[in-house]
């Protein structure tokens, strides 16, 4: 068991040493708003208006008619999605997670990401397909032996420009142990780059406790956003939290505070909660 452990943390972690950018537009089309990276550093976001084997002609936001060579173009993303009331909206890079629950949103064929939760928690994650992907990791804590190891596959029912619901599967287990759990999810976010709730519910596949989960994302600048996610477990357990976190291109950082109603703790209520993220 802890060599498959071991097998599966190696192989998520080593799947950037195979991902590429990609120049390759046959999957976006006329009508699509894109954001073309060139092999000299420039950046152009627009829609395009004309398209063939050479060349993508765009028209950007300040009505500049551009044609981009295809020969100098590196990559090429499809951001419809991002355009909220005529503004493009930066994406964010950590969009299928809140803190540390799913939302129903997927990574994209060929995307991943690399996490790390609390110091000692990393993890790693990978779009199969635009409907499959798999993340996973396992704990680093350091003076012990028995490590978490953990993994969820999530599949997406559907997704649109508002909606997106997805089911997932997460499991945990000690790697020099049998101790596991594992929890059957589905997940529902409504909204855009600009704002949105995600509710869930998760099953324990061993037990009848079952928890759910509500949360939300508010955008504050361009690459800031406010976070809560809290949960309810029908054992009378409540955890709330709120938060913020900032993103680039590529790199999310979170910074939350988490309170447990039934704790009962003295002085300071809240736990700190500190998360990274790196997209490739």
């Amino acid at each position: 068991m802890v060599k498959l452990c071991l097998f599966f943390f190696v192989f998520l972690f080593s799947l950037p040493l195979f991902a590429q950018a990609s120049d390759d537009y046959s999957t976006v089309s006329v009508g699509d708003t894109v954001r073309i990276e060139t092999n000299d550093g420039n950046i152009f976001i627009g829609k395009i208006v004309e398209k063939d084997n050479s060349n993508l002609r765009l028209i950007t936001f300040s009505q500049i008619d551009i044609k981009v060579p295809a020969a100098i173009i590196v990559s090429v993303e499809n951001v419809s999605r991002q355009i909220v009331e005529n503004v493009y909206m930066y994406a964010d890079p950590n969009n299928t997670r809140l803190f540390f629950s799913p939302t129903a949103r997927t990574l994209s064929k060929g995307n991943g990401y690399f996490s790390i939760y609390q110091i000692f928690f990393p993890s790693a994650g990978y779009g199969f397909t635009n409907y499959i992907s798999l993340s996973g990791g396992i704990s680093l804590v350091p003076g012990t032996v028995f490590q978490l190891v953990y993994f969820n596959p999530k599949v997406r029912l559907f997704q649109t420009d508002l909606w997106a619901a997805a089911l997932g599967l997460h499991t945990f287990f000690v790697a020099s142990g049998s101790e596991g759990e594992a929890f059957a999810s589905g997940v529902v976010t409504y909204g855009n780059e600009k704002s949105a709730l995600t509710a869930g519910i998760f099953a324990p596949l061993t037990s009848e406790t079952v928890g759910v989960m509500f949360g939300g994302e508010v955008r504050v600048g361009k690459r800031i956003k406010l976070l809560s996610e809290n949960w309810y477990i029908f054992d009378d357990t409540v955890m709330l939290s709120a938060g913020v976190r900032f993103f680039g291109q590529k790199l999310a950082a979170d910074l939350g505070f988490f309170y447990f109603t039934q704790a009962g703790i003295s002085g300071f209520p809240f736990l700190p909660w500190i998360g990274f993220a790196y997209n490739f």
